[in-house]
This record gives structure tokens, C-alpha cells and sequence, in this order.
């Protein structure tokens, strides 16, 4: 697991590295309002693709990886197959629709384009997870590290430094180049499923034919649909409520705090890549290994959290002031205040993962529904009394709310099955 999570970790830092890089340029190059602008687009998109993206990726990691030794592979392609097409069909559909929308609505008349450039990525976007979910669930984890956080990142930087040596940089080219960049990650993923994965022994194994039961599918598919679903709505529909309620300036100041976040929950993302096919694997075979495993991923995770909340308290604003500028300086007492949270909500582990893999995704869907509702209710109470500030404290109280809940869940499932 230590070899595993040196590399993984590596890929996801070069990935957020290039991504954080990417932030600092257009934040600098576009202000603070139109930054916070491209936040919500972006936000938007993904809460477009809730309904293409979420659970395929999960189902697809769990059925290919419980494959068993006497089941022939053909059966994880058909499963791949099956979320793929599905994913398609729905996020056609949900971009005509928006598209239809964006193009009606004189609401969104001053920036069209880039909205109607957002829908178009929710399509992209779909098929991707397909595509690097599957790699994770044959074992190609660092693959599939590869295709989901650098392939992106790099195309988008470069696209970005191309254009503005060009000196023709703008909103729309942004969402231009994104657009482009997550056509590279589909492409990539394409060819290393066909050329390294398709043909190779693992993925070649002779033995008995498994049908896909489309029914049984998609019971499993439902519950990961919502928790993943609500996860996401969680992480961005924040930043759509902050320019609800607050400024696009706001949104520009939240999304700063959010790209170096996303360094402090990185090994998180890692140790979530690797816990997941092993989770499946061991639960009904070796249950006692699977919470060593688990239970050092969360020791590793807190003394990482730690580390970094420790830097972040005395360092944050001048590296903020530094990277975007001083007009995002407030970013740094966003990124404390979630920054420790993030720390508290370590010590609880991974019982969302736990569940997810063990089957038990209802459990997660009714603790991510009830979280929503309860963050929802607490960030516009606190946006409306404390600005900024009060969108710290309600983001980081929620995100710690339901770290707990998973972890008595978990808790309770993993008990039992020791009964």
C-alpha cells in the first residue's frame, strides 16, 4: 500500500500542481468577478453531469473488480459498455436541454457562449469516468491516476500559455480550451483501455462467460447515482449559492480557498483510488485485513491533514498574496477555517467508501441527502449573517457532520458482519 501511495499520491500532485498553476494564471489574467464567474460555470457543468456521471463510475470499479478467477473479463467490457452507453444517452440529452435553455433565457444573454460551452462538456465528462473507472477496477490504478488527473491539467495549461502568448486570452477561450483538454482525457483513455489493458493477460482470462443482468445493474447503480450525486451537488453547489447570495467576487475569493484545498484533500483522493477494489475484494473474504488496511489509511490521512493545517495557519496569506494577488488575500481565512476541518473530519475515516464498496449505498444516499438539506439550510443562515466567513464555518461544520455519520454507519455494518 506505502509503494501504491508514494505513486498515486506523486500522479495527483503533478495533476493538482498543473491545476493549481492553471488557477493562479486565469485568476490573475481574468479578476477576481470573472474568475468567480468561470467557478460557477464550471459548477454549473457539474452539477449538469450529476445525473450522467454519478455511479457509473463506482458500479464500474465495483463489478470489474469483484470479478472473479473463473469468470471470463469479457464481462468487466460489458460492464464498462453498459454505464458508457447509458452515460451518453442521458447527457445528450441534459445538454440539448440546457443548451435550449441558455440560448432562450435573456438571463444569460452577457455570456452565453460559455454556458453553452459548459453543457457541451457535461457530455465529455461522462464518458471519461467510464473510461478511467474501468482501469482503476482491472488494477491499473496508476493508469487510471494518469488519465484522470494529468492528461487535463497539462493540455489545459499549455492551451492556456499558447493563448496568451497569443495575447488573445478571454473567458470564452478558457472554456474553449477546457473543452479541448477533456477530449485529450477521453482520447488517452481510449487508447490506453485498447493498447495496454485490452489483450494483456489480465484482462484476457479464459474461463466461464457472465451475462449482464441489466436489472441488478441498476439496483446497484441507484443508490451510487444519489450519494455520488449529492457528494458532488455538495462540493459545488456551494459556490452557486455563495454568488446567490454574496458576488461573483465572492465566488472568485471561494474558489481560491477551493484550489489549495484540493492539495489538503489529495492523499484523501489517493487513499480512496486504492481502499476502493480492495474494500470489495476483502470484505466477504478477509474481513479483518480490509480494516488494517482501512484503519491505516485513516491514521496516514490524519497526520497528513495535520501538517498541512499547521502550514497553512502560518503561511497561507503570503502564499496567497504571493500566487493570485492581493485582491484574493481574504481567500486565506477561508482556507484556515475549512483547512482545520478538513483535519477534524480525518480522525473519522473512510465510512462512505466503506459503504459504497460493501454495498450498502443506500446508507450513504439517506446521510448525503440529510447533510444537503442541513448544509443548504446552515450556509444561506450564515452567508445572510457573517458573509464569507459564515461560508467557511457552514462548509467546513457540514463536511465534518457527515464524516461522523458515515463512520457510525460503517461502523455499525462492519460490526455486524463480524456477528
Amino acid at each position: 500500500m506505502i509503494r501504491k501511495l508514494s505513486l498515486g499520491l506523486f500522479i495527483r500532485l503533478v495533476g493538482m500542481s498543473l491545476t493549481f498553476i492553471s488557477g493562479v494564471f486565469i485568476a490573475r489574467v481574468l479578476g477576481a468577478e470573472d474568475f468567480g464567474l468561470y467557478g460557477i460555470v464550471i459548477s454549473m457543468a457539474a452539477i449538469l453531469a450529476i445525473p450522467s456521471q454519478s455511479g457509473f463510475g463506482n458500479l464500474i470499479i465495483k463489478e470489474v473488480a469483484s470479478v472473479t478467477e473463473n469468470t471470463s473479463n469479457s464481462y468487466a467490457r460489458q460492464v464498462r459498455s453498459w454505464a458508457a452507453k447509458r452515460s451518453f444517452i442521458i447527457s445528450m440529452l441534459i445538454a440539448s436541454f440546457a443548451i435550449v435553455y441558455f440560448l432562450s433565457s435573456s438571463t444569460y444573454s452577457d455570456n452565453r457562449t460559455i454556458y453553452i460551452l459548459s453543457a457541451l462538456s457535461v457530455v465529455i465528462m461522462g464518458q471519461n469516468i467510464s473510461s478511467y473507472s474501468y482501469l482503476k477496477g482491472v488494477g491499473k490504478t496508476e493508469m487510471a491516476q494518469v488519465v484522470e488527473v494529468l492528461v487535463y491539467p497539462f493540455v489545459f495549461l499549455v492551451g492556456c500559455f499558447i493563448v496568451w502568448r497569443l495575447d488573445d486570452f478571454s473567458l470564452e477561450i478558457a472554456m474553449v480550451l477546457r473543452c479541448i483538454a477533456l477530449l485529450f482525457v477521453s482520447w488517452s483513455g481510449f487508447v490506453l483501455i485498447r493498447k495496454r489493458v485490452t489483450g494483456s493477460g489480465a484482462i484476457n482470462a479464459v474461463g466461464k462467460t457472465k451475462d449482464i443482468d441489466s436489472k441488478r445493474l441498476k439496483r446497484l447503480l441507484i443508490p451510487f447515482v444519489f450519494s455520488d450525486g449529492i457528494r458532488v451537488a455538495q462540493a459545488h453547489l456551494f459556490l452557486l449559492i455563495i454568488s446567490a447570495f454574496l458576488t461573483a467576487s465572492d465566488a472568485g475569493q471561494f474558489k481560491v480557498a477551493q484550489s489549495l484545498i484540493l492539495f489538503i484533500q489529495l492523499p484523501a483522493t489517493v487513499l480512496i483510488t486504492i481502499l476502493s477494489p480492495e474494500i470489495s475484494r476483502l470484505y466477504e473474504t478477509d474481513l479483518s485485513s480490509m480494516k488494517q488496511k482501512v484503519k491505516n489509511a485513516t491514521q496516514v490521512y490524519t497526520l497528513i491533514t495535520f501538517v498541512a493545517f499547521v502550514a497553512v495557519y502560518f503561511i497561507s496569506l503570503d502564499l496567497i498574496v504571493f500566487m493570485f494577488g492581493i485582491q484574493y488575500a481574504f481567500s486565506s481565512s477561508i482556507l484556515v477555517i475549512v483547512s482545520l476541518f478538513i483535519f477534524l473530519s480525518s480522525f473519522f475515516g473512510f465510512g462512505d467508501v466503506i459503504l459504497n464498496m460493501v454495498g450498502q449505498g443506500k446508507v450513504v444516499l439517506k446521510i448525503s441527502i440529510f447533510t444537503l438539506i442541513i448544509t443548504v439550510f446552515i450556509s444561506v443562515l450564515a452567508m445572510k449573517a457573517y458573509g464569507l466567513t459564515g461560508a467557511a464555518y457552514s462548509f467546513g461544520t457540514t463536511m465534518l457532520m457527515q464524516r461522523i455519520f458515515f463512520h457510525i454507519a460503517a461502523r455499525r455494518v462492519l460490526i455486524n458482519n463480524d456477528e
